[in-house]
């Protein structure tokens, strides 16, 4: 059996099927690349079907498929995205300021991130403490410094 065919049968190899499925693809964009063009079904006497942009071989059963050049185009959306406000379209300004309550939860999250990291660090510094394989240490040191500069960085208390 030849490459890029394949048999109508259930003889057809993985690769082979595969090309057949691709070729009339890659043969309808290389097509639509240019103004109308047409493509050749041959149909081989050993019941192999094939796709060609030339015409079939002597004693191949052949069918001409034209492909019409349709094009088509990006057409921009008039409604307003979710970046701009409703009634006056322009754009949102997204760099508020907390005010009183806000700033206290904006607070109360850096202490909830900052307990999860002190958490963490334990957690690592028991395995640690435990034993772990040459390996594993490499990463747990890591992770240990890591976790302690985050914390040195942003979990200090302000007094």
């Amino acid at each position: 059996m030849e490459r890029g065919t394949s048999s109508q049968g259930s003889g057809a190899t993985p690769s082979t099927a595969y090309a057949t499925a691709i070729s009339p693809l890659l043969l309808l964009v290389a097509g639509s690349l240019s103004a109308d063009t047409s493509v050749y079904r041959c149909d081989t006497p050993d019941g192999a079907i094939e796709f060609s942009q030339l015409p079939c071989a002597e004693g191949a059963n052949e069918q001409e498929i034209f492909i019409q050049d349709r094009k088509t185009g990006w057409v921009p959306n008039d409604t307003p995205s979710r970046r701009t406000t409703k009634k006056t379209g322009k754009p949102r300004n997204r760099k508020r300021k907390p005010a009183g309550a806000d700033r206290a939860a904006a607070q109360a999250r850096r202490e909830e991130r900052c307990w999860k990291k002190r958490q963490l660090l334990e957690g690592v510094n028991r395995k640690l403490r435990r034993g772990y394989k040459a390996g594993r240490g490499v990463k747990l040191r890591d992770r240990r410094r890591d976790f302690e500069a985050y914390i040195r960085k942003f979990c200090t208390r302000q007094r």
